[in-house]
């Protein structure tokens, strides 16, 4: 393999770039908390996030980010010491996650809807000491085995009212009806629960921590595989950091203007979801925060009130919102508003896409990309100027090689032909984790990462 040349050195795809992306970027050298709290720092009456009737500015929620950074460090936490997030899209998801990197914790997001056993695992597999989570879920799943997670020293609770704009009376009418889950929170000895509200009236008093971006881990994400318990991927500030700027160099957005908001349904424990926040928030842009996806009514409201600039989503939800009788009411601007429906994670049927552009006045906006956790996300995209390849998941982000490989040999391929891929970049990460009886065994070539999907090449971009 080292003295083979390789069809794909020419890169070929770099002729297909939008003219404003650059083959290659420089990458921030601060740490991941450094970088998001100057974000926050930047444009403080600006709105972070959008929540259930709920505007709240960046000054805010950097308040809250501080006061969360605090109570971990003045709790015990250290550099390394996972802090796992068990919520749904909510600002407190937001204020933990920035607060748990500005001191040099390592974040692990984890679904709420996993089962007692589930949630064990994951917390005793990253050796969490801080689980932040609902009290809901707390009450009903968690107490049922708090005793076997012995590394676990601190339970932080919340409900996804407490930041919610709602009037009272709604909150109340919704807790009593079931459609606000709610949960009766006990102590449990030898471990500290404590209510997030009380957190926030933690003085603020942290120290940054010092932390080298090419090695310290930021991210510890989980994701399902093929077989098996699901693994730990370890990735670094470096890692994600320059994801974050490959994808907001690709999107022609490097600084939000004011007013300029995202939305996305992806949940922030799932790596696509968090990687939508982590950039908007880079950006200085407002993100409409939503924590129960299946609600399209709700979804086409805050598209109809806050005019969204970009849309994630997975296929499936796209399609849903499309065939949801209210998106007759949404405004033409509305639709012209949005620069781009960002699709990700499943692939989206070619017929479907000519009937969501046609039904959406989205004629070359539907951008598909692919990736997976181990690439920090964001592995290829379709341009975002450039006309998008139906059926495609586009172009390798800048300073990023692909190659294909035959799935027996592991020799390369030609240009054309189908083989499996390997990749490299500064947004792929080095080395898996953490399960060392399980631990997953990634192929490396010359610094390449196998991928464990057949795709091929086809002229420059990548075919599903």
């Amino acid at each position: 393999m080292q003295n083979q040349k390789s069809p794909y050195d020419s890169k070929i795809w770099l002729k297909s770039y939008d003219k404003h992306v650059k083959p290659t970027l420089e990458y921030p050298k601060e740490s991941l908390g450094k970088l998001f709290d100057n974000a926050m720092a930047k444009f403080p009456e600006r709105p972070a996030c959008f929540f259930m009737e709920r505007e709240m500015p960046f000054k805010e929620l950097r308040d809250y980010v501080h006061r969360f950074a605090t109570f971990l460090q003045k709790n015990g936490l250290k550099k390394g010491d996972r802090v796992c997030i068990n919520l749904p899209n909510c600002p407190q998801y937001l204020a933990a996650h920035f607060g748990t990197l500005l001191v040099g914790g390592v974040a692990s997001g984890c679904s709420p809807l996993l089962s007692p056993p589930e949630i064990a695992y994951q917390i005793n597999d990253s050796e969490a000491k801080f689980f932040v989570t609902l009290d809901a879920v707390y009450a009903k799943v968690l107490i049922k085995v708090l005793e076997k997670t012995p590394n676990l020293k601190c339970i932080i609770t919340t409900n996804i009212a407490d930041y919610m704009g709602l009037p009272k009376v709604k909150v109340i009418l919704g807790k009593l009806i079931g459609k606000i889950p709610k949960g009766k929170v006990t102590p449990y000895e030898g471990k500290m629960v404590i209510d997030f509200l009380e957190v926030m009236k933690t003085p603020i008093d942290f120290k940054e921590a010092e932390i080298d971006v090419k090695k310290d881990l930021a991210l510890l994400q989980y994701t399902g595989g093929t077989t098996g318990l699901p693994k730990g991927t370890e990735l670094t500030h470096a890692n994600i950091a320059a994801n974050i700027v490959q994808v907001a160099n690709w999107l022609d957005t490097d600084e939000a203007k004011e007013g300029e908001f995202n939305l996305s349904a992806f949940p922030l424990f799932h790596l696509a979801g968090l990687f939508m926040g982590m950039s908007t928030l880079y950006t200085s842009a407002g993100q409409i925060l939503i924590a129960n996806p299946r609600d399209t009514d709700h979804i086409i409201k805050e598209m109809m009130d806050k005019n969204p600039k970009i849309v994630v989503n997975v296929p499936t939800l796209f399609l849903a919102i499309k065939n949801n009788p209210k998106i007759k009411d949404v405004s033409k601007s509305t639709f012209d508003n949005v620069d781009v429906y960002v699709s990700g994670a499943a692939p989206f049927p070619a017929e479907a896409i000519h009937d969501f552009e046609d039904s959406m006045f989205a004629k070359n906006k539907l951008l598909e990309l692919y990736g997976m956790t181990e690439t920090s996300p964001v592995l290829t995209m379709n341009p975002f100027y450039g006309k998008k390849k139906i059926g495609t998941v586009g172009l390798p982000m800048p300073d990023t090689e692909i190659r294909l490989v035959d799935v027996e040999t592991g020799e390369q391929v030609e240009l054309g032909k189908p083989g499996e891929i390997i990749c490299k970049g500064p947004q792929v990460i080095e080395v898996t984790i953490t399960n060392q009886k399980q631990m997953l065994k990634l192929l490396l070539m010359d610094g390449f990462i196998l991928e464990m999907l057949v795709k091929w090449m086809k002229t420059d971009s990548l075919q599903l």
